[in-house]
């Protein structure tokens, strides 16, 4: 069978026109082929590789704001007007997922660990001042899970590109040009 180029220069929903500009060179259909494999078989990037893991963070909240058993963590306990008079004396430093969010905004996180850090806050939070078994608790445990599923590939990727970027510092102090003149440094 022999291949011929084309371009196509006008499509309806009756016909198709085509421009044949010309015969296929040899082996272009082969490359053609070769080129779409290549295309299917590219390796999918991992969870997180690529984002910026707190653009990310932000996205994952997101998704847990919109779990449903999230509302009672979406803003800070309302102790005062839920009568929980002993809620800060058990609880010493409250979180919410809306003030996580409001930080987020701001600027104020430097690393997905800090802001992972605050979000198992909220679950540890939850957990230790309502009884086991209780519905804030439950669903506490429940949104930690997803929270810590959707965050370990965002942590993951920002250890992995933390190491990364040591290691190239490493191999960029280590060249022989910057080792020779650390040498005449010292002397």
């Amino acid at each position: 069978m022999e291949a011929v180029e084309m371009i196509k220069t006008k499509a309806n929903a009756d016909t198709e026109e085509w421009d044949i500009i010309g015969r296929a060179p040899p082996g272009w259909v082969e490359e053609q082929c070769e080129a779409a494999k290549r295309k299917k078989s590219k390796p999918k990037a991992a969870a997180g590789e690529g984002v910026d893991p707190l653009v990310g963070a932000a996205l994952v909240l997101e998704l847990v704001l919109r779990q449903k058993n999230a509302e009672p963590f979406s803003s800070p306990v309302d102790w005062k007007g839920l009568g929980l008079d002993d809620y800060p004396q058990v609880i010493s430093r409250p979180m919410d997922l809306g003030t996580i969010q409001n930080k987020l905004r701001k600027g104020k996180y430097s690393s997905i660990g800090a802001l992972a850090e605050d979000v198992g806050l909220i679950w540890a939070n939850a957990m230790e001042y309502n009884q086991e078994g209780s519905p804030v608790y439950k669903a506490a445990a429940a949104l930690k899970a997803f929270a810590d599923k959707k965050l370990e590939p965002l942590q993951v990727a920002a250890r992995k590109r933390a190491e990364a970027e040591a290691a190239a510092s490493v191999n960029a102090d280590s060249t022989p040009s910057s080792r020779a003149a650390a040498s005449n440094t010292s002397n």
